[in-house]
């Protein structure tokens, strides 16, 4: 299944498209709700800092603002950036920008989370760390 299709990005121009029971055509917000994304291109914002690439994507994800700072704080913790939140994101390492990016696509607490090559670009070494992570997470309720 196309990514673009299935997150409700564009329409399907035939056929239907389900994701999690909901129908792509009809409801595609509550599609994107429910779906969390780490694309090929991390597509982080390099001027700002780690913890404001976050808390603008918390915004757009619909974090209840009470619980914001809390979510970020955790998830920062989670792919080992906490002591670099306030760093900007154009000076971290491949690596820490798909731990990065993968906080981001968690930050909602999505059902399901899609990944495009997520080491693509990344060291061998960091490679098999973020392998390690992604797998640690199966199961996990952050």
């Amino acid at each position: 299944m196309h990514q673009v299709a299935s997150t409700g990005l564009s329409q399907p121009t035939a056929g239907q498209v389900r994701v999690l029971e909901y129908d792509i055509a009809t409801n595609a917000r509550a599609v994107r709700a429910a779906v969390g994304g780490v694309p090929q291109e991390t597509a982080l914002y390099e001027e700002l800092s780690a913890w404001n690439n976050l808390a603008f994507h918390a915004r757009l994800y619909g974090v209840p603002r009470d619980k914001r700072a809390e979510r970020i704080t955790a998830l920062l913790h989670l792919v080992q950036l906490a002591d670099r939140r306030s760093r900007r994101v154009g000076t971290f390492s491949g690596g820490m920008k798909r731990r990065l990016a993968l906080a981001r696509a968690l930050l909602h607490n999505p059902n399901l989370i899609y990944m495009d090559e997520p080491t693509v670009g990344v060291d061998v070494q960091s490679r098999r760390a973020l392998w390690d992570y992604i797998l640690d997470l199966k199961g996990k309720t952050l």
